[in-house]
């Protein structure tokens, strides 16, 4: 979820105390105009709405790209190790949450659902289903070894095969990401990430 919050500002130039609201957490997906705003060191940037001063607001910022699986804890002061070591689980808090979110599911094509499946197993009745309208096969939450090798079990198919390698993939990738920068670190990660 992206977050405003609104802080207090005061401009060097007049000398007055303002009110804004300034980005302390980024969610891609929701607002991914945000992305373009960091790269042109725009996200954040206050004008003094007496005398038109700029600057840039930095500020703790959590980042998020669910597509990239990407978890980002920005800080604009130097931190410790053991700082760094508490935001990273943090930040594993926070994906351990949403991977127990009903919303969150994995997708992969799938002409058709083998005859051999009449059903799934009990034990992942409520993780799997096929979408005959949409043509998928649709995973909730992360998919185990034991769980794909069930799976697997149930038909030699091929491309049904494939569509379950694809789902535990996809489920799998959420797994190493996490990163905690200082501002210009930000910029710098999201490059190699992107």
């Amino acid at each position: 979820m992206s977050m405003l919050e609104e802080k207090k500002v005061f401009c060097p130039d007049c000398g007055k105390w303002f009110k804004t609201a300034v980005w302390t957490g980024v969610n891609v997906q929701v607002n991914p105009e945000l992305i373009l705003k960091l790269f042109e060191d725009k996200l954040n940037l206050w004008v003094c709405p007496k005398c038109r001063y700029e600057t840039q607001i930095v500020t703790e910022m959590y980042w998020h790209d669910m597509d990239r699986s990407v978890w980002i804890c920005m800080t604009p002061r130097k931190i410790s190790e053991k700082e760094k070591n508490k935001r990273t689980k943090e930040l594993h808090l926070i994906k351990q949450l949403l991977k127990n979110d009903d919303d969150y599911k994995n997708f992969a094509k799938l002409k058709n659902l083998p005859q051999e499946i009449t059903s799934f197993p009990d034990s992942l009745k409520d993780k799997i289903r096929y979408s005959i309208n949409r043509k998928l096969l649709v995973f909730k939450g992360i998919m185990s070894e034991e769980e794909k090798d069930r799976l697997l079990g149930l038909s030699s198919e091929g491309q049904y095969k494939r569509a379950v390698e694809e789902l535990f993939k996809e489920s799998q990738f959420v797994q190493d990401l996490f990163f905690v920068v200082g501002y210009e670190g930000l910029k710098q990660k999201l490059l190699e990430v992107y």
